[in-house]
C-alpha cells in the first residue's frame, strides 16, 4: 500500500508540474507578442511580465526520468553538469555545459535538448550570444557578437536582434535605438567613425523620416530624409555660416528655397540638383542691389539688374 502510495504521489507531481510547465510557456508567449506590439508604457509593463515569466520558467520543475553521471555522451554530443534524462530517455533537461561534434557549445540551462532560461552559446564560427532563451532560440535581453566582429547588446525575437539595443560595429560605426531584424528600425542614433552622425528615424537599415543629420564637413541638416540623404522641406547649416532652407531632392537644394550666405547675400527662387535654375528667382546682395529674373544652371540669364538707391 504504501508503495502503491508513493507512485500515485510521485505521479501526481509530474502532472503537476507539467501543467505548471505548460501554464509558464503560454504565458511567457503571451507577454513576448504584447510585447512586441505595444509601445510605451504598455510594453515597459509587458516586457517586466515577460521577465517575471521567464525568471519561474528558469525555476520550474522539469521533472526528469533519472539522473545522468556527471559527464556523459549521448550520440555525439558531450554532456558535462547536472542534467537528467526526460520521460522516455530521448532527450535532457539540467544544467551545465553541452559540446556538439561540430564545436558548438552551449553553457546553461536545458529543458528537452532545447537551450531555455539563461545561456551562452559559442558556434564553431566564432559567433557568441549569451542571454535569454526560449525553446531553442534567443529570445528577450542579450548579447550577441557575430562572426563579421559586429556586437549587439538589447532585444532578441526569433534569434535576431529586434526591439531597443545598441549595434556596435566592426568598422567603429555605432547604432544606438530601435531595430528589426538586425538593421536600423524606428528612432535611433547613427554614429559613423568618421564623426557622421544621424539621430532620427530610420527604416530597414536607411534614415527614412525626420531626423537630424551631422556631416563629417561639420554641416547640419534638419528635416526629412530618404534612402540616406536630405529629400523634402529641410534646413541646411553650413560650417561656413551659409544656411539653406528650402526643398531637397536626394540630397540637394531642388525645387523652391532660400540661401542666406554669411555675407548678407541671399537668393530665394528655384533650384535644381544644387544649383540656382528656373524664372522668378530674387538674388539680393548685402549692399542692396538685386537681380530678377531666371538662372541657369547657376548662372544669370534672362532678367534685370536694379540698383539700390545710395546718398
Amino acid at each position: 500500500m504504501a508503495a502503491e502510495l508513493k507512485v500515485a504521489t510521485a505521479q501526481s507531481q509530474r502532472k503537476d508540474a507539467a501543467e505548471l510547465n505548460e501554464l509558464i510557456d503560454e504565458a511567457t508567449a503571451v507577454w513576448q507578442q504584447a510585447a512586441n506590439s505595444c509601445d510605451g508604457l504598455e510594453r515597459e509593463r509587458a516586457e517586466r511580465k515577460l521577465q517575471d515569466a521567464r525568471k519561474a520558467g528558469a525555476r520550474a520543475v522539469r521533472t526528469p526520468a533519472a539522473a545522468m553521471p556527471a559527464e556523459f555522451v549521448a550520440g555525439s554530443t558531450r554532456f558535462i553538469g547536472r542534467f537528467a534524462a526526460d520521460a522516455g530517455g530521448a532527450t535532457y533537461s539540467g544544467s551545465g555545459k553541452v559540446v556538439w561534434a561540430n564545436g558548438d557549445v552551449y553553457e546553461g540551462t536545458l529543458v528537452n535538448n532545447l537551450r531555455h532560461g539563461r545561456g551562452r552559446f559559442t558556434w564553431a564560427s566564432g559567433q557568441r550570444y549569451e542571454g535569454d532563451w526560449v525553446q531553442g532560440v534567443p529570445v528577450g535581453q542579450g548579447r550577441m557578437q557575430f562572426a563579421n566582429g559586429n556586437v549587439f547588446e538589447g532585444t532578441f525575437q526569433d534569434g535576431l536582434p529586434n526591439g531597443a539595443g545598441r549595434m556596435q560595429y566592426a568598422s567603429g560605426d555605432a547604432y544606438s535605438g530601435e531595430v528589426q531584424r538586425g538593421a536600423p528600425h524606428g528612432r535611433g542614433t547613427f554614429e559613423w567613425l568618421g564623426g557622421q552622425r544621424f539621430e532620427g528615424e530610420w527604416r530597414s537599415g536607411e534614415a527614412q523620416g525626420s531626423g537630424k543629420m551631422r556631416f563629417s564637413n561639420g554641416n547640419s541638416y534638419e528635416g526629412p530624409m530618404q534612402d540616406g540623404k536630405p529629400h523634402g522641406s529641410g534646413r541646411m547649416v553650413f560650417i561656413s555660416g551659409d544656411v539653406y532652407t528650402g526643398g531637397f531632392v536626394a540630397g540637394f537644394p531642388e525645387g523652391g528655397g532660400t540661401f542666406v550666405w554669411a555675407n548678407g547675400d541671399q537668393y530665394t527662387g528655384p533650384w535644381k540638383a544644387g544649383q540656382k535654375d528656373g524664372p522668378g528667382g530674387l538674388m539680393t546682395w548685402k549692399n542692396g542691389d538685386r537681380w530678377e529674373g531666371s538662372y541657369r544652371s547657376d548662372a544669370q540669364a534672362e532678367g534685370k539688374l536694379i540698383r539700390a538707391k545710395r546718398p
